[in-house]
């Protein structure tokens, strides 16, 4: 755990709590009811992601945030995202948003303009982590590109062109915009078209796996669940349930499947812990949970004003301080927010001080 100077630990209390707390693991609690392959493989992960800390890649950041939230922000946990090829700058923008980095200004480089100047355009899942990633960092988003983006996710659902897995993932990119009346028949249709092909193969293998297909389709409906949607809870909702796609992830995560690496497991791990937070905890899953929301900027500006009470002189604090407060309630409530820059430029004024 980050230690801070003791005449800051009273001001900085809510910052700590949100961005660099880190001790022990969170509580596994006995849940009646729950289906136990769940909690299991939850448990497993915890235990995973206590001892390996060193993050390799983006799926093992994303199962390490499921689990852990912020607190893998707290200068315990490395992390490595060159793996990615650069056409995946998505996924490394999610990925550094997860690691507590503004994206913003990581390195000197805007990452976040590169990716709002992109077209919504390129193969497998990359428009998808687009879109994820640019909502994750409250980026403003012209009409006309959010519509692209929603356009492009509800045809990865529609047409399953890519295979189930890439569908499952475009539901979390959409989760946000389910309830919001332009897009709302526009998604349920493409959800409707989803599940008609899924309930009749919900594990294909297009990935070379058919577990790990099953477990981007769980990933797909643990997103339905999450938006407050009924009838897509895998450990209990037909025909979920007859076919039980948890039996299949959760043999191949506790005993390895024949030709496939273990590379995957990280990928298991995400997806029965956004499961678990979603059906046990009422936590979102971790690609929605790590973006900036109105909750989180109200936690800062409390840290940010405590901070600019004791250091006066602070200009770079005051100014940023100044923009949040600028920001009317409709904006901080905003299920995609627009104001991302105004977000990172005060949590790296308030961060300096930690």
């Amino acid at each position: 755990m980050i230690k801070i100077k003791s005449r800051f630990l009273a001001v900085l209390l809510v910052l700590a709590a949100m961005v660099f707390s880190g001790c022990g693991g969170p509580s596994t609690e006995t849940i009646p009811g729950a289906d136990q392959r769940v909690v299991t493989a939850y448990e497993d992960a915890v235990a995973h992601y206590q001892k390996h800390t060193d993050l390799a890649d983006f799926w093992g950041i994303s199962a390490a945030y499921a689990v852990f939230g912020d607190e893998i922000q707290d200068g315990s946990y490395t992390f490595d995202l060159s793996a990615e090829n650069s056409e995946q700058q998505g996924a490394v923008v999610l990925g550094l948003i997860m690691m507590g980095e503004n994206p913003y200004d990581y390195q000197g480089e805007d990452l976040v303009s590169d990716l709002a100047a992109a077209e919504v355009s390129g193969g497998f899942a990359i428009p998808v982590f687009y879109f994820l990633a640019l909502q994750a960092a409250g980026a403003p988003m012209s009409a006309e590109t959010e519509a692209a983006y929603v356009d492009y996710c509800c045809k990865q659902l529609e047409t399953v062109s890519m295979g189930p897995d890439i569908g499952g993932w475009a539901a979390v990119a959409l989760e946000r915009y389910m309830a919001e009346p332009a897009y709302r028949e526009r998604i349920a249709a493409a959800i409707d078209g989803y599940i008609s092909v899924i309930s009749e193969d919900l594990a294909s293998g297009t990935m070379g796996s058919t577990g790990i297909s099953a477990g981007c389709v769980v990933t797909g409906l643990t997103a339905l669940t999450d938006a407050g949607l009924s009838g897509y809870d895998v450990t209990k909702d037909e025909p979920w349930l007859g076919e039980d796609p948890l039996a299949m992830m959760y043999d191949n995560l506790m005993n390895g499947e024949e030709n496939v690496s273990s590379y995957y497991n990280s990928q298991y791990y995400l997806e029965f812990v956004d499961l678990y937070q979603v059906l046990y905890k009422s936590e979102d899953m971790a690609w929605i949970r790590c973006g900036v929301n109105g909750e989180k900027l109200r936690d800062l500006m409390t840290a940010g004003e405590a901070l600019a009470a004791e250091n006066p002189a602070d200009k770079t604090l005051a100014v940023a301080l100044k923009a949040a407060k600028q920001l009317t309630d409709e904006e901080l409530s905003a299920s995609v927010p627009s104001w991302g820059r105004v977000y990172y430029d005060l949590y790296d004024a308030v961060k300096q001080y930690k």
